[in-house]
């Protein structure tokens, strides 16, 4: 009898899971939708404790671990903030995000459930995806072809570069379920159309960063599909595959009327490397890391204290390791970013039959490049992967509690 009833709660701890992160993904960003995402995790908090409670266990890795550490340490740095007055707002957003965090990962632990958190992420990018064509109507391409302005759509959704990078994650999740499992005809056709329709919208976005994101990981995670050595015909197949889809999306992006303003960003980004120009928001970002360097030379250990880049900028930098250096300093930039070292040889360590090991590579090191470019740090949507990441990889917990 107790077999059964753990089974049935296993199984409504899965649903609440899946509860959660398909509305958190869809409906998070929207103050008209975030009802549902408040509602439904409230309902896996409380069946995650009980699911908890019953089995008298509960995981503490080095990733939760170390964000604890940080949190205090951030906790600490209201007493010589700048920002007192947005710290309270701010630091919950870290301090519930922490709190997910250690639930999911207790989650992929006693479960083994980390293919649940990747068809959780999928289920919720098509939910999102959906919601997207519902508001924008099938004929938000002509408007945009037909707008005398550089258009970029998503405001309505969420922050607009969030739901590009979610439906370009979407892209490469399903591209990698396409390449590593076995699926029906009639499930790789939806799959297909699906790509069709999230790589269309997230470069709507006008997202730089969710362009990286399908890039990155179409060369990381199309990889081991080429071995010439060993399977010399398949490969050559897979090759010439990979590389039409790359030459249709390049050509897409900086051909098709539909895609003008991303393919406007990308060229003023390559101008600004290249010396040669940039947009106003490049020159500002700039300017932000500039910034940033001088005043946390100022107190390089410590760091200016908790969200002290609104005082600085009036804004967050955009750059996940200039807004660890300002909050916390070095010690701090340290203690936040020595869990990504643990993970990168946890994955190396990691046996090659490992479905998701090589999507954990991809994923950890999209994050490390775009970092550079935005602050996630206290953002769930992409803090709750990266943990779930670290679960699905390692074995090494910091604090095991079993009761009797």
């Amino acid at each position: 009898m107790e077999n059964i009833n753990n089974n049935l709660f296993i199984k409504l701890w899965r649903y609440s899971m899946y509860l959660y992160l398909t509305m958190m993904i869809a409906f998070s960003g929207n103050p008209n939708t975030s009802l549902l995402s408040s509602i439904s995790l409230y309902i896996f908090i409380i069946v995650t404790l009980y699911n908890l409670f019953i089995r008298k266990k509960f995981f503490i890795d080095y990733f939760v671990f170390f964000l604890v550490v940080y949190m205090a340490f951030l906790a600490f740095s209201f007493f010589y903030t700048p920002s007192t007055e947005i710290f309270l707002s701010t630091f919950y957003q870290f301090f519930t995000s922490t709190v997910i965090i250690a639930l999911i990962s207790n989650y992929v632990y006693i479960t083994k459930g980390f293919k649940d958190i990747v068809n959780a992420y999928i289920l919720g990018g098509i939910i999102l995806l959906s919601y997207a064509l519902y508001l924008y109507g099938f004929d938000i391409g002509q408007t945009v072809e037909n707008s005398n302005y550089l258009l970029r759509i998503g405001a309505e959704l969420g922050n607009t570069n969030t739901v590009g990078l979610k439906l370009a994650f979407l892209f490469v999740l399903i591209f990698y379920k396409l390449l590593y499992f076995k699926t029906k005809i009639t499930g790789k056709i939806i799959f297909f159309i699906t790509m069709i329709f999230s790589f269309g919208f997230s470069m709507l976005t006008g997202s730089k960063k969710a362009i990286i994101f399908i890039f990155l990981g179409i060369f990381i995670l199309s990889f081991p599909k080429i071995n010439f050595r060993r399977n010399g015909l398949k490969s050559v197949i897979n090759f010439v595959f990979i590389a039409l889809l790359i030459y249709i999306l390049y050509y897409s992006i900086f051909n098709f009327e539909l895609f003008r303003t991303i393919s406007y960003r990308i060229t003023q980004l390559l101008n600004f490397f290249s010396n040669s120009g940039g947009s106003e928001s490049e020159l500002l970002r700039a300017e932000y890391i500039k910034q940033g360097i001088i005043e946390t030379l100022k107190s390089p250990f410590l760091g200016r204290g908790a969200f002290s880049s609104y005082s600085f900028f009036g804004t967050y930098s955009h750059n996940n390791y200039i807004e660890i250096l300002l909050n916390t300093g070095v010690i701090g930039f340290f203690i936040f970013y020595i869990s990504y070292f643990f993970l990168t040889f946890e994955l190396k360590k990691q046996d090659s039959s490992n479905k998701f090991r090589l999507l954990g590579i991809f994923y950890l090191l999209s994050i490390v490049i775009l970092g550079f470019s935005m602050v996630y740090y206290y953002d769930r949507y992409f803090m709750i992967f990266l943990a779930g990441v670290v679960a699905m990889s390692s074995n090494n917990i910091v604090i095991r509690i079993k009761g009797r």
